[in-house]
């Protein structure tokens, strides 16, 4: 059976339209003197309805210029389709990541302790977070979110390595510099005690993290070996005490203290005895 059809079954079966705008529409695609169409004319007319007359005024106004610039109709509404299907991609990429449920970093690390059963530390989650090859922002979304939660559930449950995950996930371990040498090299004990303290205090966290970054820009052995990693958790440890004051025990220990100095001086003979008793002492 023959795909091709006359005038009027291509204006009313297939078109839909009334004379006036159908003439029209076979001069503009160059089909004026056609008696029978075949398939493929039947579909650029289809396709020049849709996109120019009844589209909008730039789709017009782009047919126009392809004809004045000897461009064929065929080639002038593929262009416009082409154009026309990327835009709807955007607008349905666009809809589907408004409609897709973010989390905050927070809530991120909170899914991966649901998931694990476990506490993950601000240190761990941030070596989480580099060997599935994600920066630190406001927000995670879908693929992310899933990846952060699966390298949860492989590290912290299944036992693997950070090397391991990173591999899986394409992430590139190799050189002196990369975060996730630094991490393995950490050593968990020292990643709870920065991710304890940022805990202690929610004000010093940027400031915690500084001390990652350094120690991780600087080289991990040359930035341990020299001390830096000493004094900088000192003086964090110590802002937070200025910050919340002294505790009990420590105001404790503080008067102790100085009681002991006391009780030294009075010990070693080092008193301090007042002017008018010397003088008596001299006359007598």
């Amino acid at each position: 059976m023959s795909d091709k059809r006359n005038r009027h079954d291509v204006k009313t079966l297939v078109l839909n339209i009334e004379e006036q705008p159908f003439q029209a529409m076979l001069k503009a695609c160059h089909m004026e003197h056609h008696q029978e169409f075949s398939k493929e004319e039947q579909d650029l007319l289809s396709l020049y309805y849709k996109l120019v007359e009844t589209g909008s005024k730039a789709n017009k106004d782009a047919y126009a210029k392809g004809i004045k610039d000897k461009q064929t109709p065929r080639q002038i509404l593929e262009n416009l389709a082409a154009e026309a299907a990327k835009k709807q991609n955007k607008k349905n990429s666009t809809a589907k990541a408004k409609a897709e449920p973010t989390l905050s970093l927070f809530d991120l690390m909170k899914a991966g302790q649901e998931k694990t059963g476990k506490p993950i530390s601000l240190a761990k989650g941030q070596e989480i977070l580099a060997v599935c090859g994600l920066p630190e922002k406001a927000e995670y979304a879908g693929v992310e979110v899933e990846r952060f939660i699966s390298a949860c559930e492989q590290i912290i449950n299944q036992g693997k390595s950070l090397a391991e995950v990173a591999q899986a996930n394409g992430v590139e371990i190799n050189g002196q510099n990369s975060l996730v040498q630094w991490a393995e090299k950490i050593g968990a004990n020292q990643a709870q005690v920065l991710g304890d303290l940022a805990e202690q205090n929610a004000q010093l966290t940027a400031q915690v993290t500084d001390v990652i970054q350094s120690a991780y820009f600087a080289g991990l052995q040359q930035y341990f070996s020299s001390g830096e990693y000493d004094r900088r958790y000192a003086e964090a440890q110590e802002q937070i005490r200025q910050q919340r004051g002294l505790t009990p025990f420590e105001r404790f220990n503080q008067q102790h203290q100085l009681w002991q100095s006391q009780q030294g001086q009075t010990l070693t003979g080092e008193v301090t005895v007042s002017q008018p008793l010397i003088e008596e002492g001299k006359k007598e």
